[in-house]
């Protein structure tokens, strides 16, 4: 666990608190010399210069969401991007938006020099496990928000595959209401969200219901349930195409 890090912070699952404990140290770098945003009219350089002097694992919320929001420089660098993630991930863990224009824009910074394809071995598997566990959490949550989260980390340029794959393994149920909560006035909405760009993380997220079979795993299930929970169940699979 990172020295200082919030002890009192509510995670969604216990599987991410055990990812973010490991996070801190791994992605451990010394901070940048300058913000890498826009200080004239964009982010105030007193908490510019207060973030910079900041240990990753106590930077606040405003800190991360003034970044955020701010104009970025063009082509950040690697260890840059280390600087500020795990306490980006610490706070997505915990449900919070990390920028206020939509949590999709978490990764967006990364170019394709820094996406995490190009990471080592150690920063590459940590974020696919955060990712992974990530979504699976979410599944559980009033908002589960599948298609803006499936987006951010579509944006991170990893390929899809594993995270679609946790989510296979989730309980109907669970993934049954999450994919109800997801859509839009009845309408289906993986795929639909404004920051999405077309290419295959895309399509693989619109497409993953189909490909996985997942309507037909869940009306097999509801052979043996109650008439309610089958309710539920069915209005998901009328949902997918």
């Amino acid at each position: 666990m990172g020295a200082g890090r919030e002890q009192v912070a509510e995670y969604l699952s216990s599987e991410l608190s055990e990812i973010i404990g490991r996070a801190y140290p791994i992605f451990a770098v010394p901070a940048p010399a300058s913000i890498g945003v826009c200080t004239a009219c964009c982010m105030d350089p007193d908490l510019a210069h207060q973030m910079l002097a900041t240990p990753a694992e106590r930077m606040t919320l405003d800190h991360i969401q003034e970044w955020y929001d701010a104009a970025k420089q063009t082509d950040l660098p690697l260890t840059f991007v280390y600087w500020h993630l795990p306490r980006t991930l610490d706070f997505l863990a915990q449900g919070k938006d990390v920028a206020m224009v939509g949590n999709e824009i978490a990764f967006a910074h990364f170019t394709e020099q820094t996406q995490v394809p190009q990471w080592p071995d150690p920063q590459r598997e940590l974020f696919m496990q955060f990712a992974c566990a990530f979504m699976d959490a979410r599944l559980d949550q009033k908002s589960p928000e599948l298609d803006a989260n499936l987006c951010m980390i579509a944006k991170s340029g990893i390929d899809m595959t594993l995270v679609l794959d946790r989510l296979n393994t989730a309980h109907p149920l669970r993934l049954a209401k999450a994919i109800l909560a997801n859509s839009i006035h009845g309408v289906y909405g993986l795929g639909n969200d404004a920051f999405w760009t077309d290419g295959p993380a895309r399509e693989a997220v619109r497409n993953w219901p189909q490909n996985a079979g997942i309507a037909d795993r869940l009306m097999q299930w509801t052979l043996t349930q109650d008439d309610d929970t089958a309710e539920v169940i069915w209005q998901a699979v009328d949902l997918i195409p």
